[in-house]
């Protein structure tokens, strides 16, 4: 192979793990959008003018004990709160790294809320202090489809915040579990991110019911979180972090797929590709790099480069 193709090669290499993570990149709260601060790797809340947490990288949280489950990657917290209701709906994109779409289409997003106790609000709240209970929970329309795959084309996902919910400052936990390289333990790949909330009007008394940390809500052995059958067709799929709280009802918990829901999300086969993941393969022609296995039939092949020098 010349250097010249090596060059290109580990340049394309590191190009694309670096745009394969990503982040929250904004939330719309009853119609009002938030943009969240770029992933830096000094958070600081003075210069984060979001209502989202600013983290420190892109990459994934590993590893069910990981401090950083409860926010994402030295998330700090933002300087202010969006104001929402009982019921507001919070519409919510996710973005890849370097100005690229969501990079990953396998695992569910699970939803929790926290209240900001002991602070004024959320803009000072130790996150390592609260108390989680999950209000959403959702995997796919169909088996081998999961609706985290609609970040990849720009889309969003929504749902309803839980209309006895109390008044008070609380922490919104928007999480992707990406399951990609969840065949082994230790492979899923965490996204956390938290938006700070001002939720007024509430008349609810009902305290959330059960609740949960991070981290202690996940264990790396869970079947929701250690799945070795993912790609099985008949997969039923186990959320991990316990049941959907009291407080949001069958309705409320039932995150909403985008308009054109029986789009196809999959590589046209039924079967997942990833975009973090490169497999070479040398043929008498040259060398072939493809976004999954050369045992699949390749959906495309992303470059053809001569062996010889």
């Amino acid at each position: 192979m010349s250097a010249r193709a090596f060059i290109f090669i580990s340049t394309l290499v590191v190009a694309q793990r670096a745009a394969a993570h990503g982040y929250l990149g904004s939330v719309a709260i009853d119609g009002t959008t938030y943009t969240g601060p770029t992933p830096s790797a000094n958070p600081d809340a003075a210069k984060s003018t979001s209502v989202i947490r600013q983290v420190a990288d892109i990459s994934p949280v590993q590893g069910a004990s990981n401090d950083d489950l409860r926010c994402g990657l030295s998330a700090a917290a933002a300087s202010q709160e969006a104001d929402a209701k009982p019921g507001s709906t919070v519409e919510y994109w996710w973005s890849g790294g370097g100005g690229q779409n969501w990079p990953h289409n396998t695992g569910p997003v699970i939803t929790y809320m926290a209240e900001c106790t002991g602070t004024p609000d959320c803009t000072t709240f130790d996150a390592s202090k609260a108390s989680w209970f999950k209000i959403d929970q959702i995997s796919g329309p169909s088996s081998g489809t999961w609706y985290q795959a609609v970040f990849m084309k720009k889309q969003s996902l929504k749902l309803t915040l839980p209309t006895n919910l109390p008044s008070g400052h609380y922490l919104f936990r928007n999480e992707i579990i990406a399951l990609h390289n969840a065949v082994s333990k230790g492979g899923a790949e965490f996204y956390p991110s938290c938006v700070q909330l001002n939720v007024q009007g509430g008349s609810g008394s009902t305290t959330p019911s059960p609740t949960v940390q991070f981290p202690g809500a996940y264990s790396d052995s869970d079947p929701g979180i250690f799945v070795p059958e993912i790609y099985n067709d008949d997969l039923q799929y186990v959320f991990p972090g316990g049941p959907v709280s009291n407080l949001a009802s069958s309705s409320d918990s039932s995150g909403s797929p985008p308009a054109d829901e029986n789009a196809s999300t999959s590589s046209g086969d039924g079967k997942p590709w990833f975009i973090d993941r490169l497999t070479f393969s040398f043929a008498s022609s040259g060398l072939i790099v493809y976004p999954f296995s050369p045992s699949d039939q390749p959906f495309l092949r992303l470059l053809h480069l001569p062996l010889h020098p």
